[in-house]
């Protein structure tokens, strides 16, 4: 029966809790119904306090990290787990693609799982027969469809439960991830379809890693991180910051990595991996390490350089004590002096006060982005609501001893308060380093970078700059003129108007072999077109290039502009895989037709001479 409500999805509030239990004596007591001591339960958040309104007919994509709660959340809406928090309204019927061939059974032939599908979903009879063949045809599956469902490959199966999915049309679709099982050639068939299906009324909830196919596929993306909705909005801005921040995560594991150090005892204690990052153990404490009077909510807790985010955590949020993130509290009932989560989805918090724990603190960690140089630009951020009442210190342990960076300030409300990390810490951080780079030399290596490249992370941060840090780009202009290389920038252009690309940069040593490279993208990712310059070695300090493309002869639409050094990059290789310094998607390009034209000229306006050819004269 066709649904009238303007809104296919409604989330209100939602969370998700699992138990944990510690060990097999808890997880017998538990299967016996006996109560638990608290001590051997956790609760693990993957989602909590999401908000979404999703209306109907429209294209949403969500992107996170693995393990950020995009599955967990589509399977609430689809109906698959129950929400142990919040209201969940879905109007309409929903078909999911959730698990490559979910539903199918191993040992029936692809025709009979096609004709089971069918039935379950009220089809049968000379319909589903002829419904059937209209699969086998779209999946292309002809010499396989009857053998079993088992010997398919992973490709195989994507093709037939999409085929069989999108072949009577749902109202609410979900597609998390499966296509990317399958070749180019059929997930461009599957897009196809799926821009079919929605531009006759379906709502398409899309999952991938792949920014480029949310930005096709979507109008409006959903970041998910740490089980919360981080941004909401449409799928470029999205997807500037959701890269800006995976590549900021990145540049810091890289540059841990290649100063090839080891993780130290207090991250095997706490189950870290093999992450060169050694994790630094903070805490609120009360003088004389007695147990709290009072109850000192903590909102946040961030760690910040060159006064941007490295990583901000939101205490009483869903895997806010997650030990795989950068940055977590250490919770863990009968130990510690965490509460359990409080307040409303808009304020939360967790509250440092007696909870009769042994160590009588409220401790936290984080990685140590140790292949940053600056020492004197890392801050500990606390935002809280501590009671004025009873001082609580903030404490970092370095150096076989905590060190006390200040107090939390007492007040009215909610506040924050930043503190210098202690010189000991960054001592032994320095250790590290050099230790790293003599190891190197030793072995004849090339040492991790220490120049001051390194101090330009917050270029990085700022959203849409990455690269090595041998140098940076300082400027990006886009004129008519190719000669003005102090011009206005221009962001709308008319087809066939001078357009030129001018960039401007610094670099901090001499740099050999550096190619530059001006990338124009479209609205939904692709490539319009790209061009690099011959490569060429650079001497220290400021210098230009200028990119002079004559005419403009992009088609009407919207653009995005990327420029980049890149070292050693050749048309003969697929990306640069040796950025220095890149702007990625800087400045927003409009091109018009000119004035007068009303007919569509493409999407690329290529120059015709056209001339008229006298026809051969017939003997």
């Amino acid at each position: 029966m066709p649904t009238t409500s303007e809104n296919a999805i409604v989330l209100k509030s939602i969370g998700k809790s699992f138990r944990i239990l510690g060990d097999k004596r808890a997880r017998m007591l538990d299967a016996l119904g006996l109560r638990l001591p608290n001590r051997s339960l956790q609760e693990f958040w993957a989602l909590r306090d999401v908000d979404l309104v999703i209306p109907r007919g429209q294209r949403i994509g969500f992107i996170g990290r693995n393990g950020a709660g995009k599955t967990t959340l589509l399977k609430i809406i689809s109906g698959l787990l129950r929400p142990s928090t919040g209201t969940v309204n879905v109007s309409g019927r929903v078909h999911a693609l959730l698990e490559l061939g979910t539903g199918f059974h191993p040992e029936f032939s692809g025709r009979q799982n096609v004709l089971s599908a069918l039935s379950y979903l009220g089809v049968t009879g000379r319909e589903a027969e002829s419904l059937c063949e209209y699969i086998v045809d779209f999946a292309e599956l002809d010499q396989f469809i009857d053998r079993p469902f088992r010997t398919y490959s992973a490709g195989m199966q994507a093709r037939l439960t999409f085929s069989v999915a999108t072949s009577i049309k749902p109202e609410i679709m979900i597609v998390d991830e499966i296509l990317g099982a399958g070749d180019a050639y059929f997930t461009g068939k599957a897009v196809a379809r799926m821009k079919q299906l929605t531009s006759g009324g379906c709502t398409l909830l899309f999952v991938s890693h792949d920014m480029s196919a949310v930005q096709m596929m979507c109008e409006r993306a959903v970041w998910i991180d740490r089980g919360g909705v981080r941004e909401d909005g449409d799928t470029l801005t999205v997807g500037k910051l959701y890269a800006a921040a995976i590549r900021q995560q990145e540049e810091l594991r890289l540059r841990s990595q290649a100063l090839a150090l080891r993780n130290d005892d207090t991250g095997a204690e706490l189950g870290g991996d093999k992450d060169p990052e050694p994790l630094v153990i903070g805490r609120l404490v009360i003088a004389g390490d007695q147990p709290p009077q009072r109850a000192h909510a903590v909102h946040e807790l961030a760690l910040r350089y060159n006064g941007q985010d490295l990583e901000r955590v939101k205490i009483g949020g869903a895997r806010d004590d997650d030990r795989s993130e950068r940055f977590f509290l250490i919770q863990q009932d009968g130990y510690t002096n965490w509460s359990r989560p409080r307040g409303s989805s808009r304020v939360r918090s967790r509250a440092f006060e007696d909870r009769k724990g042994r160590y009588r603190h409220a401790p936290f960690a984080f990685r140590a982005p140790i292949g940053l140089a600056n020492w004197n630009e890392f801050e500990l951020e606390v935002a809280h609501s501590a009671d004025s009442r009873e001082a609580v210190s903030v404490e970092i342990f370095a150096k076989d001893a905590y060190r006390t960076l200040g107090q939390l300030a007492g007040g009215e409300g909610q506040r924050s308060d930043r503190f210098a990390l202690p010189r000991e810490l960054f001592e032994e951080w320095r250790v590290r380093q050099e230790r790293a780079v003599a190891g190197a030399a030793d072995a004849g290596a090339e040492a991790p970078p220490t120049h001051g490249g390194l101090d330009v992370l917050k270029n990085v941060v700022e959203g849409d700059a990455y690269g090595s840090g041998e140098a940076v780009i300082t400027a990006l202009k886009v004129t008519g003129n190719a000669a003005a290389f102090n011009a206005e920038n221009q962001h709308v252009f008319t087809i066939g108007e001078p357009f030129s690309v001018a960039i401007e940069w610094r670099a901090f040593a001499p740099i050999d072999d550096v190619a530059f490279v001006v990338a124009i993208y479209t609205e939904d990712g692709r490539c319009a077109t790209q061009t690099l310059s011959r490569a060429q070695d650079l001497e220290k300090g400021p210098g230009r290039v200028l990119a002079d493309f004559g005419p403009l002869r992009l088609g009407e639409g919207k653009y995005v502009i990327s420029v980049g050094m890149f070292r050693g990059l050749r048309e003969s290789d697929t990306h640069g895989e040796q950025p220095i310094a890149v702007l990625d998607r800087r400045h927003v390009l409009k091109v018009m037709k000119p004035p007068g034209v009303r007919i569509d000229l493409g999407q690329f306006s290529h120059p015709v001479t056209w001339q008229t050819v006298k026809a051969a004269v017939e003997s």
